[in-house]
C-alpha cells in the first residue's frame, strides 16, 4: 500500500483551571470559532467543538504523525492566550493541566458530534 489510510477519531475534553466557570455563551462562541479557524491547515481536523461553563470538548480526526498530547498542547495554549488577549475571559483564565482523550469508532462519530454540540442542554439537566 503506497498511502496510509486511517479512521481514527478522538474525543478530547479539558477543563478550566480550578473548574472555574469562566466560559459563558460569548466565550464559548469565540472559542469555537477560534478552534475551527485555527485548525485549518493543521495536523488534525475538528469535527465538533463545544463546551460548558468550566470545560470544553473537541472531536478530532488527527493525522497520525503527531501525538494527541502535542495537538492538545497547541490548542490549549493558543486558545487561552487568544481568549485573554481579546478580553473575553478574566485575566487569570487558563486551562487545567492535562486532558481526557477517548477513541471513537467510526459508527459512533455522529453520536459524539451531537453530544458535543448539545453540551448546554446536556449539563442544564443537572
Amino acid at each position: 500500500m503506497s498511502r496510509n489510510f486511517d479512521m481514527v477519531y478522538i474525543h478530547v475534553q479539558f477543563s478550566v483551571k480550578y473548574r472555574n466557570r469562566y466560559l459563558n455563551a460569548q466565550a464559548l462562541k469565540v472559542l469555537r470559532d477560534f478552534i475551527w479557524e485555527h485548525s485549518k491547515d493543521r495536523d488534525y481536523t475538528v469535527l465538533a467543538a463545544n463546551g460548558y461553563l468550566n470545560h470544553f470538548h473537541i472531536l478530532l480526526k488527527p493525522r497520525l504523525k503527531n501525538p494527541i498530547s502535542k495537538i492538545l498542547k497547541e490548542i490549549k495554549g493558543t486558545s487561552s492566550h487568544y481568549l485573554r488577549q481579546k478580553g473575553i475571559v478574566q485575566k487569570d483564565f487558563s486551562w487545567q493541566q492535562g486532558f481526557s482523550a477517548f477513541s471513537v469508532s467510526p459508527g459512533q462519530v455522529q453520536e459524539k458530534i451531537n453530544y458535543i454540540k448539545n453540551q448546554y442542554d446536556h449539563h442544564s439537566k443537572y
